[in-house]
């Protein structure tokens, strides 16, 4: 079902002959023979004697110089026509200079029309009334206002409200005259001073008066009550506007004062700043924490969303008033007529006067035992009173709803009842009038169930500009500070700074006009949070994070408070770069699993830098042995098509971080840390796993079609892709065969598409199963929205895989002699060789492929034309272990990590291609130099307020987005693509914002890189121009498709014939699924997502966008992982076990339960008829939980076992030890040991500082270093005490004789490796590499010095 777009274009109706000039709207006059470096300031003192000017814009050369020229709009047209003789005697008071200009009056532009969207009428672009007043306040119930605060129009300012159709919002300007008499207080004796931006004093003392507005956008939840309000003159009329959030609030200043030096626009929307409170005293914020209950206000314009707006249709035209309600209605707006609408006058008290010590007189101090035997005070439990400012910010409650009664009622149920019941409200994420009811209607689900230990309830805060929100708690991986204080874990306060609900991020900018916005930011970090009796204060940020405008604060106790808990994370003294300092402190809050109880012996490793040591070709990338990565896999639950442990995991250890790959020469408890990975010393908590490599399916975006078509590749090409993928998607919702070939290939990174093929595999869509139905609807539309918005294109050949680095030195490098071969003649010996062995993608058949050829190397995001990378793919025996992986040489002129876009190994993905129909006819453009510009430093030791400082800062000046869309609309407007000249100089500007946070240098981006029009594709934009490249036509093609779920599609009847259930198996199911049910609702309302389809399937269509795209994939693929594992234990306790016998028939019961649920919905006959209303899908029973069972529900349909264990639920190399009787966590011996780490300084126990690359180390320099296992053994080793040998262990020096080899070593592949002799050469091709020997594992024991030094005799010289 394709989405009915509606036509937001405006219609130009015909020119109207005879029309004069003065009866437009606006006007515009072209303005010639300026000063060359002539102000919007100066054009503006010129011209603002002929009217009221509303745009000046100068026009600049494209070396960013002035041309004398400019155009002026005029709104309204000027009192005369003063370009009638084509000359203006100009005076320019700034410069004592006279001049004559030349003027001319541009062509006029017909009046612009826009169409209503149901009705088809023409409306005026803009509608403007005059209220007499304006009223702030609440809506208490569905038909009466408590009016809060009342202006109306002065002399010197009105009362405007103004429809904007070109920006789809209402705009109301209104004055507020501060004094005494509005009961703020008294007037300071001392009066205030305020200043305007260039710290002219405009006015003294307390009282004056400030013009202000705010714009309701029409993408607002918003209804419209028209009212003829009692007690005044027949003409009079109303209009009550209630707004679900807080809309944006702005001040007004001068006009002259708003003209920046150096732009070369300006608009009278300039002049408006934005504001975060109206204040009698704006000098009391400065102390005050962010909190809920705002008591300081004269007007709350965060809580206070109901408006009153009173007109006299006799002063205003009745036709402009009747249109104004029309368009409103014609852009589904609801306006309704309420002759019975009241408005309250009594006083009604808060809820928070019922609850908070705030009522009584700030001078009276009361202990906590006064407050305990105050009555006036009713005293909740911190995580009730924290359920209740969520219902209240998030709009389900509203505080002057609540009263005393409700609030003792509340107190004297059990706090986990209490808790339950304002969660279903807040969850339900609607308004609730009478609050009484929710003790009665609402339906109490069960007490949140224990969590995985990995996991825990977070507590959110988003603060936007006017107001806060908290969010229910929701279960979320934890990291390393939550671990430690695990039973603080609700004083950890996670805050997020956005814009009003629901615009999302804010953007930075290089305008001053959202200083109050920053300054309320830092005010927060600053000064806290307050909810209930706790006050929260920052504490640090992560480092993704903080790239979204997060952090962490905390509540202190006595004994711990933040400067403990920022002093336990590391030694942070000798850091005095404050970009780097946070950096280093926001390591510790990456979101990790935790590997207990396992020995390990950490070795070092010097980095292999180019022979200038300008590049580095390990940074960021160490080893593991294989026995660790399989501890750590077990206990993850990792599960691998091979069966084997992942061959490279990003990790956590200390205060070490970046990658760790599987290494077979590395013995049995071996890591090996390079220098580049060990960024602070820090206490060893174990080692814990971010993530791990698997294959993800490639996929292209506008950027990289950007840059390759740039480079030569015909835009056909991706045409014929999408067409393609566009056929294949409509038919697999027909065929199964396609669809199984799609979901298998087009691998997401969280892989459910596995497990959706592999449900249809087992038959699902050919029953026409509903959530399988519904899935794969899902999976379309989820796909054909990126195809649109970004062009996300599949490519069948090619992979998203983790970078490595090739140990054994065998992979030729970027050699820079060998670059005009590589250029010009397209030499492929001359090619830089990276190894790439693949899975195929399809769980538990082991097959592998090596991929052979040329191969397209890139990273995300690629802007420059040397971003891309053609390197050629060669077959290397000895690194045969290492699959899921791009592997990467450590020899050469320069790092391919570095050229692919400024990359590193510690962590980054890549991708690579080897379709040959995307292989550029350009290779190996030059690559830009991405060496970032040295640090900020500071001479003092770094505080928190240097830290909050920097967090404000990179929020003003972040300017990633800008530019990057700026890129995007220059190459496409250019014959040179990404080569033009400006996009080169873009790019280089990207990669200065991308390290931003590190450098603390910010990215400038000058006006003449500011596009001068914008591609269609890039909605939402003014100036468009219709594209003809690759781009445009992609997304011309491209129509979206609704998500409907299949909820009338039969259940699969052998599902629910299979068994006889009982009536207890079948309420327990029932039961649990209440519980999982509610769970998932609580990740739907925490990230706005619609359906627990996409929940399960981590497919979302829409979310808060507090997150990118791609890292909010990331992250609710953790949460749903979590979710389903358990629910999944939760069952298994349940029925005694994890055996099919046990949990089969249970499964069945689960999904009974679902095919029940979903019948007696159906037999609405409302329902029926509405199930592709979003409304109603809201409403509609959850259908997922049994299908966290999704294989057992496969094997009952098919009655077929297909081979697998009789253990379900465990990794796969867990299985054979539970069918031995043995618990899971007991199957490795090793686990349960205490985490002891052998350094080459001695022992760190669990709790001590790990330290490593001392200073003192004389041995770093030793190149014998990185090679695995050159050292020295010795027999007293008590690492290796018990394991396959009983070789001497290495002393942290390496003997003489060996400091001056090289690293590499050549292994014989069948004693290092598993013989891969199922591994499958892509293009077929024989390049004369040796095969391993035999398929079978032979575990090595660590080199003698001897057979070292027979190995060392045979390396060849590294450039060779």
């Amino acid at each position: 079902m394709t989405v009915a777009r509606p036509d937001l274009r405006a219609t130009r109706p015909g020119f109207r002959s005879g029309q004069h000039w003065s009866t437009y709207s606006e006007i515009k006059v072209k303005a010639y023979g300026l000063p060359k470096d002539v102000t919007t300031l100066e054009v503006d003192d010129i011209f603002s004697q002929e009217g009221s000017i509303y745009r000046i814009d100068l026009i600049n050369n494209t070396d960013g110089s002035g041309r004398g020229i400019a155009f002026l709009v005029f709104s309204p047209p000027p009192r005369r026509d003063f370009w009638r003789s084509g000359l203006y005697q100009a005076r320019i008071p700034s410069r004592s200079l006279d001049a004559e200009l030349r003027v001319q009056l541009s062509d006029l532009a017909d009046p612009t029309f826009y169409k209503g969207l149901h009705s088809g009428t023409e409306y005026p672009e803009t509608m403007t009334l005059s209220a007499e007043s304006l009223d702030f306040g609440i809506l208490h119930d569905e038909q009466t206002m408590k009016p809060m605060y009342h202006t109306q129009a002065t002399a010197r300012i009105p009362v405007t409200v103004r429809q904007s159709l070109r920006f789809r919002d209402i705009e109301v300007s209104f004055p507020v005259k501060f004094g005494s008499v509005h009961g703020c207080g008294k007037e300071d004796s001392k009066g205030l001073k305020y200043e305007n931006k260039n710290g002219t004093e405009v006015s003294k003392g307390l009282n004056r008066e400030w013009m202000y507005r705010f714009c309701i956008s029409h993408a607002l939840p918003m209804t419209v009550f028209e009212i003829n309000p009692p007690g005044m003159n027949a003409n009079a009329v109303a209009l009550v506007i209630w707004v679900g959030y807080p809309p944006e609030f702005s001040r007004k200043y001068e006009d002259r004062l708003s003209h920046r030096s150096g732009s070369s626009s300006w608009c009278t929307r300039d002049a408006w700043y934005r504001t975060v409170d109206i204040l009698y005293n704006p000098e009391i914020a400065k102390a005050l924490p962010a909190r809920l209950n705002n008591t300081t206000s004269l007007i709350n314009i965060g809580r206070w969303t109901t408006y009153k707006l009173v007109f006299d249709l006799g002063k205003n035209n009745a036709a402009v008033y009747k249109q104004f309600l029309d368009a409103l209605r014609d852009f589904n707006i609801p306006v309704k007529h309420c002759p019975d609408f009241s408005f309250m006058e009594e006083n009604i008290p808060s809820v928070f006067d019922h609850i908070d010590q705030l009522a009584s007189s700030p001078k009276e101090f009361k202990s906590f035992a006064d407050e305990l035997l105050d009555n006036s005070i009713c005293h909740l439990h911190f995580e009730v009173r924290y359920q209740l400012e969520v219902c209240i910010s998030e709009g389900c409650l509203n505080q002057y709803n609540l009263s005393r009664e409700f609030v003792e009622k509340l107190n004297k149920l059990e706090v986990e009842r209490a808790t339950e019941i304002l969660a279903s409200v807040a969850i339900r994420k609607k308004r609730v009038f009478n609050p009484m009811s929710i003790f009665e209607d609402m339906r109490v689900r069960k007490p949140r169930r224990k969590i995985p230990e990995y996991a825990f309830y977070a507590h959110t805060a988003t603060v936007t500009p006017t107001t806060i929100y908290f969010g229910t708690p929701s279960m979320e991986i934890s990291n390393r500070v939550i671990r430690r204080f695990a039973e603080h874990a609700n004083r950890f306060l996670r805050v997020r700074f956005t814009d009003e609900k629901p615009k999302g991020n804010i953007y930075g900018t290089d305008r001053d006009t959202m200083n109050e916005v920053f300054t309320r930011v830092k005010r927060t970090l600053m000064n806290g949070i307050v909810i209930g009796d706790r006050h929260y204060e920052f504490l640090a940020f992560g480092n993704s994070q903080f790239r979204e405008n997060g952090a962490y604060f905390f509540c202190p106790l006595p004994h711990l408070s933040t400067a403990k808990i920022r002093k336990w994370m590391g030694n942070f003294e000798d850091i005095k770069i404050v970009a780097k300092h946070a950096a280093r402190l926001g390591q510790c809050f990456s979101t990790t699993r935790a590997i207990h109880g396992a020995r390990v012996t950490i070795r070092e490793l010097d980095d292999v830098t180019s022979k200038n040591g300008k590049f580095n070709f390990t940074d960021g990338v160490g080893i593991i042995s294989k026995f660790l990565a399989q501890v750590a896999a077990s206990e993850i639950g990792i599960s691998t098509p091979s069966g084997e442990p992942p061959s490279a995991m990003q990790f956590r250890l200390g205060g070490c971080k970046g990658v760790l790959v599987v290494w077979p020469l590395a013995s049995k408890r071996e890591l090996y840390i390079r220098k580049s990975q060990h960024k602070f010393d820090a206490d060893h908590e174990g080692l814990e796993v971010i993530r791990w490599s698997q294959f993800s399916a490639a996929h292209l975006n506008r950027q990289l079609i950007t840059i390759l078509t740039t480079l030569g590749v015909p835009k056909e090409v991706f045409l014929d892709k999408l067409d393609k993928q566009l056929f294949e998607l409509s038919e697999a919702m027909e065929y199964p065969q396609i669809a199984v070939r799609m979901l298998q290939r087009e691998i997401d990174p969280n892989q459910m598409t596995l497990e959706i093929a592999e449900m249809v595999n087992n038959n699902f869509q050919m029953v026409r199963e509903p959530f399988m139905m519904s899935l794969l609807r899902l999976w379309r539309a989820y796909s054909t929205k990126f195809l649109k918005e970004k062009a996300k294109l599949a490519i069948e050949e090619g992979a998203i895989l983790l970078g490595c680095v090739d140990e054994t030195g065998k992979l030729k490098g970027h050699q820079d002699r060998l670059q005009r071969k590589v250029e010009h003649e397209h030499d492929l010996d001359s090619l830089p060789q990276i190894f790439l062995q693949l899975s195929t993608g399809i769980k538990g058949d082991g097959q592998l492929k090596i991929v052979e050829g040329v191969v397209v190397l890139a990273r995300n995001p690629s802007l420059h034309p040397g971003d891309i990378r053609i390197v050629k793919a060669v077959d290397v025996p000895e690194l045969r272990h290492l699959k899921d992986v791009v592997v990467l040489p450590k020899t050469g002129d320069r790092d391919l990590a570095g050229m692919c876009s400024g990359g590193d190994l510690d962590g980054d993905d890549f991708l690579v291609i080897w379709e040959k129909d995307l292989i550029p006819r350009e290779w190996n453009h030059e690559p830009m130099d991405y060496t970032p510009p040295a640090p900020l430093t500071v001479r003092h030791d770094i505080t928190v307020d240097d830290l909050t400082s920097f967090f404000v800062q990179y929020m003003k000046n972040d300017s990633l987005g800008t530019i990057a869309m700026a890129h995007l609309a220059t190459a496409d407007d250019s014959p040179l693509g990404a080569k033009d000249p400006r996009c080169i100089e873009l790019a280089g500007l990207h990669s200065m914002a991308v390290d931003y946070a590190k450098s603390g240098h910010p990215a400038q981006m000058q006006a003449k890189l500011k596009p001068r029009r914008w591609p269609h594709f890039m909605e939402n934009r003014t100036l468009k121009y219709h594209s003809k490249t690759a781009l445009g036509k992609l997304y011309d093609r491209v129509e979206l498709v609704d998500f409907v779920p299949s909820y009338d599609s039969p259940f699969d009847k052998r599902i629910l014939e299979a068994y006889t259930l009982y009536d207890a198996t079948l309420k327990e199911a029932a039961s649990i699924k209440e519980e999982y049910d509610a769970a998932v609702r609580r990740i739907m309302a925490q990230h706005d997502i619609a359906t627990d389809f996409e929940v399960w399937s981590t497919l979302v269509l829409h979310h808060t966008k507090e997150k990118k795209d791609f890292k909010f994939h990331e992250e609710i693929g953790q949460l749903s992982i979590t979710l389903k594992d358990t629910y999944r234990d939760r069952c298994y306790t349940h029925v005694g076990g994890r055996e099919y016998e046990k949990i089969a028939p249970f499964v069945a019961a689960m999904y009974t339960v679902a095919y029940r649920q979903m019948t007696e919905a159906l037999r609405d006959p409302q329902r029926r008829g509405r199930l592709d209303d979003p409304e109603m899908i809201k409403q509609m029973p959850m259908m997922s939980f049994p299908w966290i069972f999704s294989a057992i529900l496969g094997e009952i349909a098919t009655g077929r076992r297909k081979g697998r264990s009789e253990v379900y639920g465990l990794p796969a190399k867990l299985q054979q030890f539970q069918s031995k009787k043995q618990p899971p966590r007991e199957s490795i011996g090793e686990i349960k040991e205490e985490d002891v780490l052998q350094t080459p300084y001695g022992l760190t126990h669990r709790g001590d500082t790990l330290k490593l690359f001392s200073s003192s180390d004389t041995g770093n320099t030793s190149q014998a270093k990185n090679a695995i296992g050159l050292s020295e053994i010795s027999e007293n080793d008590p690492s290796r005490q018990g394991e396959e040998h009983s070789s001497p262990r290495s002393h942290s020096q390496p003997p003489p004789e060996l400091q001056s080899h090289l690293p590499s070593i050549e292994e014989d592949p069948a004693k290092s490796l598993t013989s891969n002799s199922n591994a499958e050469h892509v293009d077929g091709s024989d390049d004369g590499s040796e095969e391993g020997a035999d398929g079978g594992e032979v575990v090595l024991a660590a080199p003698t010095k001897a057979s070292l030094l027979e190995k060392l005799a045979d390396i060849n010289d590294i450039d060779e």
